[in-house]
């Protein structure tokens, strides 16, 4: 210790010093033991490149002399051509190995001239039919062809030759490094073991002491004997090591307070009515309170300080309370980890077996969180019954506006039912009177038409003429008189169906049955009146509607009218509309529980949404005056609804489709018919 002065810090600089002069001394020996290898293994591996370039150009050129000879026997262009792909071969070779020795590449490349030359030669005087000349250019050809063989073995071999002196040459340098190199690394070796010796001796005694002093402190034993400060490195030591057990003496006071503060901060956290966990900035439990432990008991377990948020929630998984979805479990706790670890507070509410939890978190300035799972089970609860109720209350809501609407639709056509009555039986009366006179006219005309036939034929031409135009015209005014009024007949008799009291024969028939009827009869009759008249059916009938009870004939007119509706907004449709319409009308039933469901479609133009709600008001049509009376939808509406106690509604889009649907009981209950009779 004496006899180093020198402070620790240069004591240390020396030894390193030395290490690292050793170090970068071996390390540029064996760069450049290392670098003379590399460059010589270089040149060796060159070497041995062009021996195999030269290998392949002897091969090329065999291959050449080859197909040359074939081509000298057997004079075929494939023999030709195969040459030539050797030559090409061999000329690559060839310049290849021009670098390594360019004088014998040009006196091989001449000599393969020669030879192809001469070898071409001969094969044309065998083509010519001169074998004599063509064994004499042969003969030549083959002279050139030993001279390149031997070019190019010479070649090889001294290549060779090169390669393997070059690679002992290689064995020799690596050899003599490697013995160089131990002889460094065992002298450098004893000399760092020496100034390593040196300075630690310098160095133990007193680190002993001031080690003693520490050990003291550890145990506790603060009045323990510490070295004299001073100015060296030991001093410094000595100076630290006494702040050091004066710091130690301040924490044990600092712990005692903050000891205190702990048990006051986990007291409060343990009386909270909610689960409580605190995460450092590793997301690890630092403190966790009882509550949490109770609102999930799967993973009690688990919850230790130290423990990691990504740890809790691969317990819960194996527990099998985590709510999965559609993700696998490594999925959702990579997800959950992932929120966990975003820097912003949250709040979020999840479902734990029969309970809800609502997880508030919240970023600590450490970068930790704290997290508080409070029971939301009853306030859920109460949510639920909120929406049952308000649910219930809307489809309450939303049923007492539909029955309010079909009360308004009934009374309106009980109204307009009763109204139609007395202006039916008004009408009848004086009606009955045209018609009864107009066929009574008829009849006197004819005979007339018998009285005056002498007569007439007594007239001058003028005036018989005259009088045969008036009797033409009184008929035709009759027939018109006769026509209009069977006309205006049919519409009362249509009004007195619309208001009458009491329905047809009640029985059971079978729907699909009544359906098909309405359906052929409205195809035929629609026909029979234009004979263009063409439509797409779609049929789909339910094999399981069996019989209903009902009034057969007055269903049979519900159909009825609504196909003839249907076909006629399709035919309609395909005569204004230009392009590729094919018009189209589907007839459905279904069973729907206790219900029938018999629906007619067609692609028509649809109706307006503005007048779907009038289509089943007496007198109103869509149809151009003097084609609908505008009571078909009117009286079709009153049997099912009124008659039947079923539903007639309608779904139409402009421009795409109007569609009917029928909706009927299997069992026909007395219906009031807004009059008080059943």
């Amino acid at each position: 210790m004496q006899r180093l002065s020198m402070p620790l810090w240069a004591r240390l600089v020396v030894l390193t010093a030395a290490g690292l002069l050793s170090l970068i001394g071996s390390s540029m020996f064996y760069s450049s033991a290392l670098y003379q290898t590399a460059d010589r293994t270089t040149k060796m591996k060159e070497l041995y490149d062009v021996a195999g370039t030269a290998g392949n150009a002897h091969i090329a050129f065999g291959e050449l002399r080859y197909w040359l000879t074939d081509l000298s026997v057997s004079l075929l262009m494939s023999s030709e051509r195969s040459a030539n792909t050797a030559r090409e071969k061999l000329d690559k070779d060839l310049e290849r190995l021009s670098a390594h020795d360019p004088d014998t590449i040009k006196m091989l490349r001449a000599e393969v001239e020669s030879y192809v030359t001469t070898a071409m030669d001969a094969a044309n005087a065998y083509t010519d039919g001169n074998r004599v000349i063509g064994n004499t250019f042969l003969a030549t050809a083959r002279i050139h062809s030993a001279k390149v063989d031997q070019a190019l073995n010479d070649l090889v071999e001294k290549v060779n030759a090169a390669a393997v002196a070059e690679r002992q040459l290689v064995i020799d340098r690596a050899d003599s490094s490697a013995r160089m190199a131990l002889y460094i690394v065992i002298a450098l070796c004893l000399i760092g073991m020496a100034l390593t010796v040196l300075v630690l001796r310098s160095i133990v005694g007193p680190l002993q002491r001031l080690n003693d002093g520490i050990a003291g402190l550890m145990q506790g034993r603060y009045d323990v004997e510490i070295p004299p400060e001073g100015n060296h490195e030991f001093g410094a030591m000595a100076r630290t090591l006494n702040l050091f057990r004066d710091s130690i003496v301040e924490r044990q006071r600092l712990e005692t307070e903050a000891e205190a503060q702990r048990q006051t901060i986990a007291t409060a956290i343990e009386t909270i009515p909610d689960g409580f966990v605190l995460y450092d900035s590793d997301a690890c439990i630092v403190l966790a309170n009882s509550k949490y432990t109770e609102m999930f008991p799967q993973i009690a377990s688990h919850v230790q300080p130290g423990v990691s948020f990504r740890q809790i929630m691969e317990a819960q998984v194996k527990s099998g309370e985590a709510r999965l979805g559609d993700l696998s479990p490594e999925a959702w706790i990579e997800q959950r980890v992932a929120r966990h670890l975003e820097d912003h507070d949250s709040v979020d509410e999840r479902r734990y077996g029969d309970a809800w939890v609502r997880i508030s978190k919240r970023q600590t300035p450490d970068g930790g969180k704290v997290a508080v799972y409070t029971d939301i089970t009853e306030l859920k609860q109460r949510e639920t019954e909120i929406s049952n109720a308000r649910d219930a209350a809307e489809a309450a809501l939303s049923d007492l506006q539909k029955a309010q609407a079909r009360l308004v639709q009934s009374e309106k056509m009980a109204s307009l039912g009763q109204l139609t009555a007395g202006i039916a039986h008004e009408i009848k009366n004086p009606l009955n009177f045209v018609n009864n006179f107009s066929k009574l006219s008829d009849e006197l005309l004819r005979e007339l038409e018998e009285v005056l036939q002498e007569p007439i034929k007594a007239l001058d031409d003028e005036v018989r003429d005259e009088a045969e135009d008036l009797l033409k015209t009184v008929r035709e005014n009759l027939i018109k008189i006769s026509d209009h009024g069977k006309r205006a007949d049919s519409i009362v008799k249509n009004m007195l169906l619309h208001s009458r009291d009491g329905p047809s024969e009640r029985r059971s028939a079978n729907i699909n049955a009544i359906a098909e009827e309405a359906l052929n009869l409205a195809y035929h009759g629609l026909r029979a009146e234009n004979s263009n008249f063409n439509i797409e059916i779609v049929k789909s009938l339910a094999a399981d509607t069996g019989d209903i009870e009902c009034y057969p004939q007055d269903l049979l007119r519900v159909f009825l009218n609504l196909i003839n509706n249907g076909m006629y907004a399709a035919h309609k449709r395909g005569e204004d509309q230009t392009g590729d319409f094919s018009p189209k009308l589907w007839l459905t039933t279904q069973v729907d529980g206790d219900m029938i469901k018999i629906e007619v479609r067609d692609n028509g133009n649809g109706i307006p949404s503005e007048i779907q709600e009038k289509i089943f008001t007496p007198f109103f049509t869509t149809k151009p005056a003097g084609q609908g009376t505008g009571l078909g939808l009117s009286l079709s509406y009153d049997i099912v609804n009124k008659q039947h106690g079923g539903e007639l509604t309608v779904n139409s889009r402009p421009g795409e489709f109007t569609a009917f649907q029928v909706a009927l009981a299997r069992t026909l209950a007395d219906v009031d018919d807004g009059e008080g009779k059943t």
